[in-house]
């Protein structure tokens, strides 16, 4: 009887893993430069990670453009702890925020596309 149920929770973990979405890989994320634009290409239902530096100033501009599809970023700090979402929730040009940022602190952009269809955009973080 142990075996049995040990062997359906087993199954059960399995199925729940195979539903989650995709998360974030901190480890392998593309270092970007602020006020310098970078254009790159995701896959359909992909994820991308992003970090920089921010500098001095506190406002930072994070702008995803040059889209055409369901796309949207989350923004989080060093210790990978979620800060922020910005998402068009249709299909737009740009989805941008300006949140206030330490200077000196590395953050992550992580960028989803939730189509089944791949897609490229242009990602910048600037300051005032």
């Amino acid at each position: 009887m142990k075996k049995r149920a040990f062997a359906v929770l087993v199954i059960f973990v399995l199925a729940l893993s195979a539903c989650e979405e995709p998360g974030p890989s901190f480890d392998n994320s593309v270092l970007l430069t602020v006020d310098v634009p970078y254009g790159d290409s995701i896959a359909g239902e992909g994820v991308i990670t992003y970090r920089f530096v921010a500098d001095g100033s506190v406002v930072h501009n994070i702008a995803l453009e040059d889209t055409d599809s369901d796309v949207s970023w989350e923004l989080y700090d060093s210790g990978h702890v979620f800060i922020m979402e910005c998402d068009n929730e249709w299909i737009g040009d740009e989805i941008n925020d300006t949140p206030v940022l330490a200077g000196g602190e590395t953050y992550y952009v992580v960028v989803y596309e939730w189509d089944d269809v791949a897609n490229t955009f242009t990602l910048t973080v600037t300051t005032p």
